[in-house]
């Protein structure tokens, strides 16, 4: 019998999150399309993913599987680097109108309207692995979202630039304990302005990274982007990397 993962967690009801995800492996099994109009949600719940949240229903006290006791999955912070997926129990009538429904047999699963674009093609799974104990299996959630972490079409170029310094330069700086945040952006002059923090505040090496490294990175990304100036009182670094 696999054991349940956050099992005090997946006991509660309503807006309290079953689990939180990123993405994980599945095998594509049954492509469950919205029920009520013509609109098709591309989300994919595989046999098993259907079978356990089915049997966690189940387990449900016995005043919540009086009525019909539904799932409901909206993304968090969708297009950041920092987004993620919401999965919670939803009881009957609680839902939103814009949701978008889609039937799974003995339950619905409910998607956030704004979440759609976020969760295209995404695909739902659960699998037993081994534990520690040759008997002892543990089932996990598993989630693949391609287009989790993509930005929405028509995002304007402060946001595009926020998205790949999170992405692309920060992971690097914080090698040395150091940040970057984007400040402004004037799409008119292509001027920006970056403040630094952390190891980066104060670091007698951080006009050369900023030109050599940062500045080139963005201006081949970003062709609009001109001019780069950094608006850190570096006085007052209390931890920089290289004195």
């Amino acid at each position: 019998m696999a054991k349940l993962v956050d099992a005090r967690d997946l006991k509660s009801l309503g807006a309290h999150p079953l689990c939180r995800f990123e993405s994980g492996p599945g095998q594509v099994i049954n492509d469950f399309k919205s029920i009520g109009d013509s609109q098709s949600v591309s989300l994919t719940l595989t046999e098993s993913a259907k079978l356990h949240f089915t049997n966690l229903i189940k387990l449900q006290p016995k005043k919540a599987k009086t009525e019909q006791l539904n799932l409901r999955i909206k993304a968090i912070a969708a297009g950041t680097i920092n987004a993620n997926i919401e999965l919670s129990y939803c009881p009957k009538d609680k839902q939103k109108s814009s949701d978008l429904p889609i039937d799974c047999g003995s339950f619905v699963v409910y998607i956030e309207k704004t979440s759609e674009q976020a969760l295209l093609d995404a695909v739902i799974d659960y699998r037993e692995e081994l534990g520690l104990a040759s008997d002892n299996n543990i089932g996990k959630l598993h989630i693949k979202a391609p287009y989790l972490k993509d930005l929405p079409v028509n995002t304007d170029l402060f946001n595009r630039i926020s998205f790949f310094v999170e992405k692309e330069i920060n992971p690097l700086l914080a090698r040395h304990g150091g940040l970057v945040k984007l400040l402004t952006v004037n799409e008119a002059s292509g001027e920006l302005v970056l403040q630094f923090e952390g190891g980066c505040k104060g670091c007698s090496m951080v006009s050369f990274t900023l030109k050599q490294s940062i500045e080139k990175s963005l201006m081949a990304k970003f062709p609009e982007v001109v001019l780069i100036k950094d608006a850190t009182d570096h006085k007052t670094g209390k931890d920089p990397f290289y004195l």
